[in-house]
């Protein structure tokens, strides 16, 4: 099984810069043109409209998916400013991603139920291993959506999720989704295929 994992991270007090530097880390570890899957985790003084140019020339992510946050893990500690790029690539491994946008205005079991069926039509494989999400808005009323993910996934399917953050004020919450920074929405990852131990939340 074949898979690489990198990951860049930057506090540059410049926002353009730290996503730079982050993106030339994963690239000089992953050595490839393009990248199967980005996860970005950013606190919100990173998270700017250049953030995904960059990325996008840098990396040619084929699906981008992350969060804001108000803590990033590292391996050296926990740090709650700067942005943290994860960058994948396998043959074995396959990815479906899917956004609902403007949640709050929908019913939760069918945000659950479309986000998960969308995520599983991009991955185009009836071998799937986990579903993560990152989301905004759903804490209030998570059952039906959770629900509404095992109804299109499977009853006893493994979800897994992270509510978006920042600096523990609750006023910058962001979604990365492909080029897009979203507000109040909810982004989907399906891993299947091969799925490494490494990748197994």
């Amino acid at each position: 099984m074949s898979t690489s994992i990198s990951i860049g991270f930057s506090q540059d007090p410049n926002p353009q810069n730290a996503v730079l530097q982050a993106c030339v880390q994963v690239k000089n570890q992953l050595n490839t043109a393009y990248t199967d899957l980005i996860i970005v985790f950013a606190s919100p003084a990173y998270i700017v409209p250049e953030t995904q140019t960059v990325i996008t020339r840098i990396l040619r992510p084929k699906r981008l998916v992350g969060s804001s946050t108000g803590g990033i893990i590292l391996s050296n500690g926990v740090t709650n400013r700067g942005i943290a790029i994860v960058g994948i690539n396998s043959n074995d491994t396959l990815f479906g991603v899917s956004a609902i946008k403007d949640i709050d205005a929908q019913d939760m079991h069918h945000t659950g139920f479309d986000l998960a069926r969308k995520a599983a039509q991009d991955l185009n494989s009836s071998q799937r291993e986990v579903f993560i999400t990152f989301s905004q808005g759903i804490e209030k009323n998570c059952s039906p959506f959770i629900r509404g993910v095992k109804e299109a996934l499977g009853s006893v399917f493994p979800v897994l999720g992270a509510i978006s953050s920042d600096d523990f004020k609750y006023k910058n919450l962001s979604q990365f989704f492909h080029d897009q920074i979203l507000h109040n929405s909810a982004v989907g990852l399906l891993l299947g295929g091969g799925v490494p131990s490494v990748l197994r939340l």
